[in-house]
């Protein structure tokens, strides 16, 4: 006969009510903890089931195993008090008066519940306020949720912190822990500089021997020329360490060599910000494009970047490290509209924009990749033709050179880095034929070998790399010449060299880039075939969950908007 189990839903609570009774009442209680004098009444059967400490003290040979008393050495009486009751009821009593002496018990005795629940409270009790105290706390008691969350108030007010008192308090070690962040949100370089010396000076003695340490992590090279000659270079303190004068002359080379910034590796050179922003240009029939939106992905919201003044549109964008890269697309000031060469570099740490070496081949509808070293732009229209032909950008050169070009001339293409590789899908050939194809250039070998085609021919889509795969998103296809949408989404896997359709149920929309900003991809405007009409949402693909929310809108409908992801200063949000 079948069995069914009946489960209590009160078993637990009672059986605890009964062991604190028994406790209360000193009932069969076979053990005596001791601290500061005090004696304390317990079952071990109790103590070993909650405390690995316990249990290995009572079921392992160690020198207290046998004994029915045992003092603990360092452990407060009112920490130990309120852990029992914890023991004996699952109830905390916690306040920040006694939350010390309750941490000092938990972790002592190893009784892991207890240093959660007491983690999560401090966590909800960190603010702007107590956040400096709070992270002394945390990093005491290793609470890495109460650390992480006071760090994150530390990173976001640093000037505020500092400018009440609180810098001076700092060590060494946590003040250099702070300064290498680059989610340290301060107004400038310069006022981090100046905020080290006020550290340094307030007990120079002792501090001065942290001088080079902490400078090495202020971003000399983010300051501007006119603030290093007259804020730096006077300062006795930096002119007479050799350390601190090499970082000061890392600073002038960067500013005297513009043109090859994105080759110079440094992590002071770096923009303190974490998170992508999307940028995306206004490329409808204007004069000049005089300005640059830059999505923010935290909140969804525009922002504005004025200092544009491009002479060209319908161009292509890549970035190397944080500097965005405009190549090719139509020349505005001609009435003849030709196909331009011309490649722009835009450094947002001074909001600036720079015409670099032009390209050797002038071209719009091509691909342009970037291995975070150099640029790569391919294929696309020249001379009212389909090219084939691929050319290599050195930011240290500043100079375009040849590379092997493709085998099958195309345009409309899509692009994208992995490894020591270029892939591009798609396009359109001469005749009109809108291919599958898939193609990987071995940057180092300049070879092109071609891969397992698409299962579907697109052009005019998106294509970003993401763990190891390659997405190719939405575009469009041609049947005798009449244009259709394809909305759906391959997956390529590089290794199993295998394609495998994971959407069927895609915008649609061509005409676009994909934007890829940690597991999110995004699209902005487009065109459909299927109304015939200009898009003007901003589209984002979840990787993780599959699924598609429209989570912005352009200014107008438009179709091939260029659009990348860098890294830019936070004051632009500002």
């Amino acid at each position: 006969m079948a069995s069914n189990l009946l489960k209590s839903t009160n078993y637990a609570s009672s059986l605890l009510t009964g062991l604190k009774d028994m406790r209360d009442t000193a009932v069969l209680c076979d053990f005596t903890l001791v601290a500061e004098k005090n004696e304390f009444k317990v079952h071990q059967a109790v103590l070993a089931g909650c405390s690995d400490y316990f249990r290995a003290m009572f079921t392992i040979d160690m020198q207290e195993k046998g004994k029915n008393v045992i003092e603990l050495l360092g452990v407060p009486a009112q920490g130990l008090t309120i852990l029992l009751d914890f023991i004996y009821s699952g109830e905390l009593r916690c306040t920040l008066d006694n939350i010390s002496d309750v941490l000092i018990a938990a972790t002592h005795l190893q009784v892991t519940d207890a240093i959660n629940m007491c983690n999560n409270y401090l966590e909800e009790l960190t603010d702007r306020q107590n956040c400096t105290d709070m992270y002394n706390v945390g990093d005491h008691f290793d609470l890495q949720k109460v650390k992480d969350k006071a760090m994150g108030y530390i990173l976001s007010h640093f000037e505020d912190i500092t400018d009440n008192g609180e810098l001076m308090k700092f060590s060494a070690k946590f003040l250099t822990m702070i300064l290498v962040k680059d989610s340290l949100r301060i107004s400038s370089e310069l006022k981090l500089y100046e905020t080290v010396l006020s550290w340094i000076r307030f007990d120079s003695p002792n501090r001065l021997q942290y001088i080079y340490s902490l400078m090495s992590c202020v971003r000399f090279p983010l300051m501007s020329p006119v603030d290093l000659v007259e804020k730096v270079m006077t300062e006795p303190m930096m002119k007479e360490n050799m350390q601190c004068l090499e970082l000061i002359l890392e600073a002038n080379s960067f500013h005297m060599l513009p043109v090859r910034r994105p080759s110079l590796v440094s992590p002071r050179m770096q923009i303190r910000n974490e998170q992508l922003s999307l940028i995306a240009f206004d490329i409808e029939d204007s004069e000049r494009l005089e300005s640059t939106n830059v999505l923010d992905v935290e909140t969804y919201s525009w922002h504005t970047l004025y200092n544009c003044n491009l002479e060209t549109y319908l161009g292509e964008t890549c970035s190397i490290g944080s500097y965005l890269y405009m190549c090719g697309g139509i020349e505005l000031f001609s009435c003849a509209h030709p196909v331009s060469a011309k490649c722009y570099r835009y450094d947002p740490r001074f909001d600036e924009w720079e015409m670099v070496a032009s390209m050797q081949e002038p071209r719009h509808d091509f691909a342009l990749a970037s291995d975070d070293k150099s640029l790569f732009a391919i294929g696309g229209v020249s001379s009212g033709s389909i090219k084939g032909i691929v050319e290599r950008y050195s930011p240290r050169r500043n100079q375009w050179l040849p590379c092997k070009p493709l085998v099958i001339p195309v345009k409309g293409l899509a692009s994208s880095h992995h490894g020591g590789n270029i892939y591009i899908t798609g396009g359109e050939h001469t005749g009109n034929a809108v291919s599958n194809k898939l193609w990987m250039y071995n940057i180092k070998q300049d070879t092109w070998h071609e891969k397992s085609p698409m299962l579907q021919c697109r052009m005019d889509h998106g294509m970003c790399t993401y763990q190891d795969q390659l997405y190719v998103i939405a575009g469009y296809g041609k049947n005798l010449f009449k244009a259709y949408d394809v909305p759906n989404i391959e997956v390529y896997n590089i290794e199993l060299n295998q394609w495998t359709i994971i959407s069927q149920n895609s915008p649609k929309t061509s005409s676009i880039n994909a934007v890829l900003i940690e597991t999110k991809v995004y699209l902005v405007g487009g065109f459909s075939y299927d109304d015939n009409q200009k898009r003007s949402d901003v589209l984002c693909y979840n990787i993780d969950t599959n699924e598609w929310d429209i989570v912005a809108k352009i200014s107008a409908p438009a179709m091939s908007v260029p659009c990348t992801a860098i890294r830019l200063p936070k004051n632009i949000f500002d």
